[in-house]
């Protein structure tokens, strides 16, 4: 039975409007599948509509990029691609910048490095933990490991495909992304204390000054 794609499409049961719409025959082979469907999160029929555009728009986006093959980014691209992950790091750890667990900006000067683990094979066993976890060696291939883990979802989500080097260019600037963020968290949990008190005034524009240095060396790299 042929289904009105142009517009959401209202779930007999539930009430819930969703997008649905026919996957083109070139795209079905790569995608697995037939049909796109996807709720819209709500019974509203004007949310439901304004929801769908916007839904829409981004699976046309996806099936240009699938169509197009892989393609080659520049830094500058690669930078722009991951710009919103700032704002969610933000957003996400705003009230308690202390959550930041799988993030340590104090080893991000180290990210992307050959990690040895050789030089550690000769230490007993009890210090070999020890100093791995003073060098942050499994703190970084946890950060490493986050890095790869949400630049494969984002590609999947916008359905790019990207040559070897254009995809670490990717991780990479993920990576800034999260350590500009995290220092700006760790910049206004100083200033406030880290406890809910203000820190002294005469303090607080080194501390920015700091940050702001920092955020730029994050931007550069």
């Amino acid at each position: 039975m042929a289904l009105a794609m142009a517009r959401p499409w209202k779930h007999p049961k539930t009430g819930i409007f969703w997008l649905r719409k026919p996957i083109p025959d070139d795209l079905r082979p790569l995608l697995g599948k037939r049909e796109e469907k996807q709720s819209l999160g709500t019974r509203d029929p004007n949310e439901a509509k304004r929801v769908h555009a916007r839904e829409l728009a981004e699976l046309g986006e996806r099936w240009a990029n699938l169509r197009s093959g892989p393609r080659a980014l520049s830094e500058r691209e690669a930078h722009e691609l991951v710009a919103p992950a700032y704002e969610w790091w933000v957003n996400a750890h705003r009230d308690n910048s202390s959550d930041q667990k799988i993030w340590k900006s104090e080893h991000f000067g180290e990210l992307w490095h050959y990690h040895d683990a050789s030089k550690y094979t000769d230490l007993p066993f009890a210090e070999q933990n020890q100093r791995m976890d003073e060098d942050g060696y499994f703190d970084l291939i946890t950060m490493e490991a986050f890095c790869r883990e949400k630049v494969e979802e984002l590609l999947n989500q916008r359905g790019l495909k990207v040559d070897a080097l254009s995809r670490q260019k990717i991780e990479r600037a993920f990576g800034a992304a999260i350590q500009r963020a995290s220092l700006t968290l760790t910049s206004a949990e100083g200033f406030f204390g880290g406890r809910g008190r203000r820190s002294s005034p005469a303090h607080a524009p080194q501390r920015a000054l700091k940050a702001r240095g920092a955020a730029e060396h994050c931007r550069a790299a």
